[in-house]
């Protein structure tokens, strides 16, 4: 940040003298006397950021090379930085080409544009062909260490200590040209003149050694030198040929060509800032003088200017990150770059933007907060409302801000001028404030009355002033009103009409004579002010887009800052087109300078809209604009300036100091990458195209060169040849993929500050080998394989003609096996409803049988295998539905052993009939298990079927239950003294179909199968092994916890059905028995029971007769909608299958109708699942019951629905 106090020199005149005279004087009476001011600002940015690539941040030396590469010495590694990215350079002991050590000292450049680095292990050549070191060796064949280097003639002086040595590159010699009296490690030389070179070391002396080259024997130092009372540290000669010698703690020494001293300059004879003086630089004028611990000072030779810059807290980018400049180096351009300790490389450019943060060290850089709400130019002061920091004035000619004590704390939302002296304020959620400049204080000012004003204040929106005229404010919020400053009377505004249009609070967007213009969140307005009528201008007809605020510039276009981009509005053509650009989308803040250009703020950055070019420019960190989050009621424009605010500050932009023009770029070739490895550049100093392989993958950087090489640009490429492309790219690296073969030429281009692209320039050209396959001995070759191919082809033809008949016998089995899925799957929809009827029947005999009735067991048995029966219909669609994938499990803990338990008792009379005896262990570790208890009861009950029906009389099934810890899996095995397995039942016993010998003729083939699909759908596994002595044990595994389910499983879980019965409530325990049988207790309700078939209906006819007072039948959908609409039943049971109106449509019929709505409907249906039951209830089914359904269960779900129904009317009589 730029802070120290300066002041204008003023130079009285001067006798005549020579111009070189005059400007040493003048710098010597500026820095007696004091420090003149500047009025540009300075932004200060990292170099090693950046580039992105971590780099240390104690640099030795800094230079920039011919050919545009910016290459960075320090203690671990040299760096060549090309504008857009970083590149390391080390040594490595393998490669005998890498630097020589990576301590590097400094890098030169000689006349022939060739690089020499100077490191502790030696010096090395530069080869930009190859990106390789050469080593330099000295006449004995060892490396030559040298610290540093200057370029002199046909070659290079190199300094070794006390002994400097000249190599002639023409004649490839090395020779020594002078030997100074004492020992020294050089730091810096460079030549005064042709024949005088300046030999810096580290000591408090700096030689002064004549030089020649056709000398016989080396020179001796004479002894002239400049001597210092403290060590060296830089010498600098200027453009006026004086000789500037800096030091470690006694300040600045200037002598003349000739070895006079002129002045020593120090802290306490002058206004030098710092006797500890580490570095110097001249660049376009500018003396710049590095320092120790007071940052960096610059003086301007031609307006006599001096400007120090240290580092300050809260400072940011502008602000030097330190204030130990080790080192100072200007480019080709002028451009000054520093190396501060501990913090790296640092760029020191002159920026027009800046902004300005939240600043509380005393120093007054920046408001009192970042949240910048509103800005109100007056006079030459800006006005600063910020969110919770009050009111703050700025002074751009100070460069200073001061809080306005009285506002502290408070919200400023909106500013406008009021009388002479004095600020009207909009405080948010508070009112309105007279602010006087002069005293400093508030004085409240209502709107109208206390009730409109706290009615306008409190609705939680912003209310904006806006000085319209001399003579009248507009205050907008929910409404708008006009205060006539003389008469001191408000007048509320008629919205008329306009109020139809208006979405959101009103926001002003400006005056033209008698015309104000306000815009919501879609419609634009014009309010005149004779009349105070609002009217429409222009009206959004886009739904989606939201305007957050418009401006309207000199040419009487409106420019509207909108969610989809910036658009413009021309009320003549009345046409709103958008600005073209893939930028940005959403636009926060706008602001027009004085040259009609539209600055634009947004999410992603600050741009300038120039109409005149249709041109949009994009502003960066390198330009001073850090990121920011625009408001957008926070901009004006004020002298010289353009001020937007925002969320991270207040932006100052010097709009006529902005795309200053510059030189056009030059581009070069900074790399190249050849299947993934650096061949450095292969275009250097050659015409002759580069050579790649077919199918190689190649890129190349892109080195740019120009003022501002910070700067993110974009880049165009235009490549021609066999094929023809313009490849754009936000970096610059092009890369090619699988070329066709050929020659190709690629030109580049890039973006300008400006915003428009330069002109092409020529690249680079190479050429893209043959494929292999195109040689001509790949040609014969080719020839020759053809007829070995043929007689492959008939010897192969014989083989695929065999397993084309195994694949076709196989298609056809797996064919077979469809078939008859399908047809067991359709079977069982078809046996589901006479099973319905046949196990209901049975039920109810079963019941009413007493056990010492010689029918009972009987029965039993029918009854058993009826349910049988049912399990296996259930099976056959379970396995269609594990096939499509809709099949759930419905997990939740269970005590595993008592489960086992319970479903034993049922098997253990089945074996004493068979004389089997069945014994179970259990392993009492078990003891809650989580699983599906009705899948593998399934699973249970198939491996004790298969087992019991494969055991001998006299033979025993054993069931055991063991837990493994180390698995955390419960295992369950079933082994019987049966046959045991043939090898082929072990490997196809949980095949579909699978048929275990003749003897097992009980059963379809698909238990085991279905078995399998179960437990492996609980994430375990089943199988079979025979027994050591005989027979054969069944077994399968589950996981204790169901942690990992698929997540197809737990979205099946989440879309569970609602529970097809609805729940029995209390009251239910005191409704009639459900075996009653007594006409006159029968419920009072009349049902109505349909079915295609028949008998079932009269079935269930009869059996609900038994507890309803009368229950109607009918067999179509037709037929029972015609008793539905004349005998008004109080429930309906509809089987979904059925002719002429099926039960959806039924139920549709009787829920659309409003005489019938109130009817509860209940679907039976072989089809359940999820899909089918949704449909039911999208219907308006009130429950939906499978087939078959339990009588009892369908009779006393009637029960329940017709009793919440009662309940339902007797609650909405009340």
């Amino acid at each position: 940040m730029l802070t120290t106090e300066t002041k204008l020199l003023h130079i009285a005149a001067l006798p005549a003298r020579s111009l070189s005279t005059i400007l040493w004087l003048l710098l010597i009476v500026f820095l007696l006397n004091g420090q003149p001011a500047y009025s540009q600002h300075y932004s200060f940015n990292k170099v090693t950021s950046v580039a992105g690539e971590e780099f240390p941040s104690l640099i030795n030396h800094v230079m920039e090379g011919n050919r545009g590469f910016l290459w960075i010495s320090t203690r671990s590694g040299l760096g060549r930085y090309d504008g857009n990215r970083l590149k390391k350079y080390d040594y490595d002991e393998a490669d005998s080409l890498s630097l020589p050590s990576s301590d590097v000292f400094s890098v030169l450049q000689d006349k022939d544009n060739e690089l020499w680095v100077f490191t502790l292990g030696g010096v090395a050549r530069y080869d930009y062909r190859t990106d390789k070191f050469l080593p330099f060796f000295d006449n004995d064949g060892q490396p030559l260490v040298a610290a540093s280097g200057c370029a002199w003639r046909e070659g290079l002086l190199f300094g070794c200590g006390k002994r400097v040595f000249y190599y002639n590159k023409r004649k490839n010699s090395l020779t020594l040209l002078a030997v100074l009296p004492a020992p020294c490690w050089v730091e810096k030389m460079l030549l005064l003149d042709d024949n005088t070179l300046l030999y810096q070391c580290r000591s408090d002396v700096v030689w002064r050694i004549p030089l020649d080259a056709e000398a016989s024997t080396p020179v001796q130092a004479d002894g002239k030198t400049f001597s210092l009372c403290e060590q060296s540290t830089d010498v600098l000669v200027d453009r006026e040929q004086r000789i500037w010698i800096s030091s470690s703690t006694n300040g600045l020494y200037c002598y003349s060509a000739e070895g006079e001293l002129i002045h020593h300059l120090t802290k306490e004879n002058s206004k030098l800032c710092s006797n500890h003086i580490l570095s110097l630089a001249e660049s376009d004028g500018l003396l710049m003088v590095g320092t120790r611990d007071e940052g960096l000072l610059v003086y301007d030779l031609h307006t006599h200017e001096q400007r120090q810059f240290k580092h300050e807290l809260g400072g940011g980018q502008y602000t030097l990150p330190g204030n130990q400049v080790k080192e100072l180096f200007c480019d080709r351009y002028g451009n000054v770059l520093m190396s501060i300790v501990n913090h790296g490389l640092v760029t020191f450019d002159r920026v027009a933007i800046r902004t300005y943060i939240e600043e509380d060290s005393g120093f007054r850089r920046g408001p009192t907060d970042n949240t910048v709400m509103s800005l109100y130019p007056y006079e030459d002061d800006l006005w600063v409302g910020t969110s919770e920091g009050g009111l703050n004035r700025f002074d751009p000619e100070a460069d200073l801000f001061t809080a306005i004590p009285a506002t502290n704390g408070t919200q400023i939302f909106s500013i406008t001028g009021f009388t002479p002296g004095k600020l009207l304020l909009s405080v948010f959620n508070e009112g309105l404030r007279v602010f006087d400049i002069a005293t400093g204080r508030l004085t409240p000012f209502t709107v109208v009355d206390a009730k409109t004003d706290k009615a306008l204040f409190n609705s939680g929106n912003g209310v904006y002033v806006w000085q319209n005229s001399p003579e009248t404010i507009l205050i907008v919020g929910d409404s708008l009103y006009v205060y006539h400053l003389k008469e001191q009377r408000f007048s509320p505004v008629d919205l008329g009409q306009s109020v139809s249009f208006m979405k959101g609070t009103l926001r002003m967007v400006g005056t033209e004579g008698d015309t104000s213009y306000l815009v919501d969140r879609s419609t634009l307005f014009a309010f005149d002010h004779p009349s105070e009528k609002l009217t429409v201008l222009y009206k959004n007809v886009a739904t989606n887009e939201v305007i957050n605020t418009a401006i309207r510039t000199a040419d009487g276009l409106f420019w509207m800052a909108t969610n989809h981009g910036l658009k413009k509005y021309d009320p003549e053509t009345q046409m709103a087109t958008y600005i073209p650009t893939s930028w940005f989308k959403d636009v926060m803040s706008l602001q027009a300078d004085p040259l009609d250009r539209v600055w634009v703020g947004t999410y992603y950055g600050l741009f300038l809209y120039d109409p005149s070019t249709n041109r949009l420019v994009k502003f960066n960190q390198q330009d001073g604009a850090q990121a920011n989050e625009y408001i957008r009621t926070s901009s004006c424009c004020l002298g010289s300036h353009v001020y937007m605010g925002g969320v991270h500050g207040l932006v100052q932009v010097a709009y006529a100091q902005v795309l200053q023009p510059n030189d056009p770029p030059s581009f070069s070739i900074a790399d190249c990458i050849l299947d993934g490895k650096s061949i450095g550049n292969p275009f250097y100093e050659t015409k002759e195209p580069l050579e790649i392989l077919y199918g190689s993958n190649f890129s190349l950087h892109v080195l740019t060169l120009e003022k501002n090489n910070f700067r993110s640009k974009e880049y165009r490429f235009r490549v021609t040849g066999q094929t023809n492309e313009l490849i754009e790219s936000p970096g610059s690296r092009l890369r090619f993929y699988n070329l066709a073969p050929g020659n190709y030429s690629i030109e580049v281009s890039c973006t300008l500050p400006d915003g428009s692209w330069s002109e092409y320039q020529h690249l680079a050209e190479f050429k893209v080998l043959p494929p292999w396959h195109q040689q001509t001995w790949f040609v014969l070759s080719c020839m020759l394989s053809s007829v070995l191919l043929v007689v492959a082809i008939l010897a192969y033809m014989g083989i695929r003609k065999e397993r084309s008949l195994k694949a076709e016998l196989a298609e056809e089995r797996q064919l077979m096996n469809e078939e008859k899925v399908d047809f067991l799957v359709h079977m069982s929809h078809e046996l589901r409803t006479p099973l319905t009827l046949v196990l209901s029947a049975l039920k109810r005999v079963f019941q009413q049988t007493q056990p010492a009735d010689g029918r009972y067991r009987l029965l039993q048995t029918a009854f058993r295998q009826s349910e049988r029966m049912r399990d296996v219909i259930n099976m056959v669609l379970d396995l269609e539905k594990m096939e499509q994938k809709n099949m759930r499990l419905h997990l939740s803990p269970h005590p595993f052993n008592e489960w086992i338990k319970e479903n034993l008792r049922d098997f253990e009379c089945e074996g004493r009939e068979r004389g089997v005896k069945v014994v179970l262990y259990v392993d009492d570790r078990i003891d809650k298990v989580v699983f599906d208890l009705q899948k593998c009861e399934i699973v249970l009950r198939n491996l004790l079927i298969h087992a019991l029906h494969h055991s001998p009389q006299g033979s025993t099934v054993t069931v055991k239950t063991q837990w493994d810890p180390m698995t955390n899996l419960v295992h369950v095995y079933v082994s019987d003294e049966g046959p045991g397995l043939r090898l082929e039942d072990e490997e196809e016993l949980f095949s579909r179909y699978y048929y275990r010998g003749a003897k097992d003729t009980n059963g379809t083939g698909l238990e085991f199968a279905y078995s399998k699909m179960l437990i492996e759908q609980h994430r375990g596994m089943i199988s079979a092994f025979n027994n050591k002595t005989k027979g054969a044990t069944y077994y399968f595994l589950l996981p204790m916890q169901q942690t990992d389910l698929p997540a197809e499983e737990e979205r099946d879980r989440e879309q569970e059905p609602e529970p097809l019965l609805p729940d029995v409530d209390n009251e239910g325990a005191s409704l009639p028995s459900l075996t009653q049988t007594d006409p006159a207790s029968r419920l009072p309700y009349t049902l109505l029971v349909v079915d295609n078939q028949e008998s079932i209906t009269r079935f269930v006819q009869k059996v609900l007769s038994e507890t309803f007072q009368k229950v109607y039948a009918a067999n179509d959908g037709v037929d029972a909608w015609s008793i539905v609409r004349t005998e008004h039943p109080d429930a309906v049971i509809c089987d979904v299958r059925i002719s002429r109106m099926d039960g959806y449509e039924l139920c549709r019929h009787i829920k659309d109708n409003q005489p019938t709505s109130h009817i509860p409907v209940i679907l039976f249906t072989t089809q359940t699942g999820a899909k089918d039951v949704l449909i039911g209830y999208q219907a308006g089914a009130d429950a939906i019951l499978p087939k078959p359904s339990d009588m009892d269960t369908l009779r006393q779900l009637v029960i329940n629905l017709l009793h919440a129904r009662q309940h339902k009317e007797a609650s909405c009589a009340k």
